[in-house]
């Protein structure tokens, strides 16, 4: 009787099968407590104890694996390359679990897509919003993924002179300026992708008369519709993070405004369509987990030689009026 018992206790104190996982990997790669989450639901009941150790390093533009492991079914040790990271952490869960459980059936984890931060500096040029082709420029940020990417983007134009068509001694300098949310989808092939966007634009039109004796300002509502392309051109080891932005928009009109001469008749509106080809560059950031109406206030405490235009002229409906600049 004393003998089964003996037999019985060691039995129960004898312990299961583990693993002992050492993994040495930079940031980029998953982590150890991801590797062993995976290996455990790939194989719910260890039949071997194994010891595994997992080492990788960056070598130039690869990954190298140094893998080594020794259960009571034997040693095996492996050394391999690969152009990403989490290729070499696939690996060591398949040949981890196959250590512990030879009839383990392990399968690939879905590829995660870490969203980023870039942020844009472009020159461009407006044709349409303006009686002339208008250089400008624009600064954005946006959060991006693998898929897909939102942000937004302010841009300024250059003052374009207008002349008054009545007396073109007369005349003023209109400037617009806007800030828009983009938001967009990107479709890629290797290191290209090419961005379709769309998305609201508001801001404001200023006109300045010559000689800067009056000034007026309108509020600017238009929709972007957008195509680009991203070319990343810094070395891989610089993790992509700068990047050649090229791209060309068109800015439909919502709410165009208008401008006239005191006494005169109009002397500028914005265009229905305005395309704007951009180029610049962009400074991306490692892995990270409405518009504003413009200010309006009542005749009397507008400055001094600007007011709202009274009536709205035939052949206008649907335009706002245009607003007045006292000269």
């Amino acid at each position: 009787m004393s003998s089964l018992a003996l037999a019985l206790g060691l039995s129960a104190a004898a312990p299961e099968p583990a693993l002992s996982l050492t993994w040495e990997a930079p940031p980029e790669c998953p982590t150890a407590a991801e590797i062993e989450a995976r290996v455990a639901a790939v194989v719910p009941r260890i039949a071997h104890a194994a010891v595994v150790d997992a080492r990788i390093d960056r070598v130039g533009d690869a990954w190298r694996l140094v893998l080594d492991r020794h259960s009571d079914v034997g040693r095996e040790h492996d050394e391999m390359t690969a152009a990403r990271c989490d290729v070499l952490a696939d690996v060591v869960v398949v040949l981890t679990s196959i250590a512990l459980d030879p009839t383990a059936t392990p399968r690939p984890a879905p590829r995660r897509s870490p969203v980023r931060v870039g942020v844009a500096a472009l020159a461009l040029g407006d044709f349409g919003t303006l009686p002339r082709m208008t250089p400008g420029g624009s600064l954005g940020v946006r959060a991006f993924a693998r898929w897909w990417s939102v942000g937004v983007r302010a841009s300024l134009l250059r003052a374009v002179r207008v002349d008054d068509p009545q007396d073109p001694t007369l005349g003023a300098d209109v400037a617009p300026w806007s800030i828009a949310v983009i938001g967009c989808a990107t479709p890629f092939v290797g290191d290209v992708s090419f961005p379709l966007c769309v998305g609201p634009e508001t801001g404001g039109m200023r006109a300045q008369t010559r000689g800067a004796t009056g000034s007026a300002m309108a509020a600017w509502v238009a929709v972007d519709v957008g195509a680009h392309v991203v070319w990343s051109i810094a070395p891989r080891r610089l993790r992509d993070s700068l990047a050649l932005v090229a791209g060309v928009e068109a800015v439909v009109g919502v709410r165009r405004p208008g401008f006239h001469l005191e006494g005169h008749g109009p002397l500028v509106r914005a265009g229905t369509i305005g395309v704007r080809p951009s180029l610049g560059l962009e400074v991306r950031f490692g892995a990270t987990p409405g518009a504003r109406k413009p200010r309006r206030s009542h005749a009397k405490s507008r400055p001094s030689g600007i007011r709202p235009a009274p009536t709205q002229k035939a052949g206008d409906a649907g335009h706002e009026p245009f607003v007045e600049v006292r000269r």
